[in-house]
């Protein structure tokens, strides 16, 4: 593929897939690009995989340099007291789908899942049966057991007590059952936020896309500064 990539030097959309512990898939519009990233992720073909999930808080001055869905979400919040404020507002509709929502439990850092989006990041990555399990079984996020929900909701419970919203860069490897494992990269942005009987709860807005602020299989880059579990 390097070949015909050298030769062939016109911008086009280059979509390359690759597996390390799961499958990525990246796009990219230079000839030149696609090939530095070939290259870069061949050096990796006998190195271990070190981990299964990276979070990197963002502050929230970066918003605007945020994808589309995080700062609409962003600018949601800003102008309403409340995300469930609006409930007929075509924004709003948007919004829900893309989002999950997390109330505290009984158990010490264990939310319950209240709402599952089905346009959010975690419904796209997952499978028909894992998204099957989540919505009518596992109700419940941050069980010790629970590698991926324990360390994704860990900032939960400060968003609750500060009343503050927050900016994550994730890339977390999704092993679905059934089915070949991928990594997703995405952004979140975590906020509180009330139900109508006072509940409060966690929304969590989650966008799938390329442009995460943590290395991948980049030799040059230093990920040991995104801690698997903020």
């Amino acid at each position: 593929m390097i070949d015909f990539l050298e030769i062939d030097k016109q911008p086009r959309r280059i979509v390359l897939d690759f597996f390390y512990g799961g499958w990525i898939t990246e796009t990219f519009y230079a000839p030149g690009a696609a090939i530095k990233r070939i290259r870069e992720a061949d050096l990796y073909r006998s190195v271990e995989l070190i981990d299964t999930i990276f979070i990197k808080e963002q502050g929230m001055d970066s918003i605007d340099r945020s994808s589309d869905l995080i700062k609409r979400g962003y600018e949601y919040l800003t102008r309403s007291k409340c995300f469930f404020e609006s409930k007929d507002d075509t924004t709003f509709v948007s919004l829900y789908r893309k989002s999950l929502m997390y109330t505290a439990s009984d158990m010490e850092d264990v939310f319950l899942r209240l709402h599952v989006g089905m346009d959010s990041a975690f419904a796209r990555a997952s499978n028909a049966q894992q998204l099957d399990d989540v919505l009518f079984q596992s109700r419940f996020a941050g069980r010790p057991s629970d590698r991926y929900g324990k360390t994704v909701s860990a900032a939960y419970t400060g968003v609750l007590h500060s009343g503050e919203p927050r900016l994550h860069h994730v890339r977390a490897l999704f092993r679905r059952e059934g089915s070949e494992p991928i990594w997703a990269p995405y952004q979140r942005l975590l906020f509180p936020s009330t139900l109508s009987d006072g509940t409060p709860v966690v929304v969590c807005l989650s966008d799938i896309t390329q442009d995460v602020s943590i290395p991948f299989l980049r030799p040059n880059a230093d990920q040991a500064e995104c801690a698997s579990g903020q």
